[in-house]
């Protein structure tokens, strides 16, 4: 990929990330918006908005971003052709294969 393409994608990802933000919807599915950032953009845009900004709403974050985990109110695993769910209860973990 080339430089500009690169810069382009990463520009397209913050773009896209402020349009969810500015639209009011009860429900966001967010498609891994945290990949596409470095380390301190990607925690600063998971407090500030995904946590603080779209509180009150229900938020669906796929991400392969698995420090934020902790903070989940609930985590869905899928693997394969297995789904593993867990049940984030504060820092008890309950795993429950399906």
């Amino acid at each position: 990929m080339s430089i500009i393409a690169t810069m382009y994608f990463f520009v397209k990802a913050r773009v896209n990330m402020a349009r969810c933000l500015y639209r009011r919807a009860d429900i966001y599915l967010l498609d891994d918006p945290l990949s596409a950032v470095d380390a301190r953009v990607s925690r600063h845009l998971f407090e500030k908005c995904i946590k603080t900004h779209l509180r009150g709403t229900l938020r669906i974050l796929a991400t392969h971003q698995l420090q934020y985990l902790p903070q989940a109110d609930h985590i869905v695993v899928l693997n394969e052709v297995r789904m593993i769910v867990i049940n984030a209860c504060g820092k008890n973990v309950c795993w429950v294969q399906i």
